[in-house]
């Protein structure tokens, strides 16, 4: 299935997690990676755990954590 992590597309399989996308994404985008704590939010705005599943399509975005 594809998700996007900003703006890049991903391609994982069927009932991954958000871990396993961010750790894709690490891997292909590492350097797009924020430095320090942060958070991966849907298209909405909401905050995802890190054991939440995705579905094909989603959109999700790791930015920095605010302090």
């Amino acid at each position: 299935m594809k998700v996007i992590i900003n703006n890049r597309t991903i391609h994982l399989f069927k009932g991954a997690r958000v871990k396993e996308a961010l750790q894709k994404y690490a891997l292909e985008h590492g350097a797009e990676m924020p430095e320090g704590p942060y958070i991966v939010t849907d298209s909405d705005g909401n905050e995802l755990r890190i054991t939440g599943r995705l579905s094909e399509h989603d959109v999700l975005y790791v930015k920095p954590k605010s302090t």
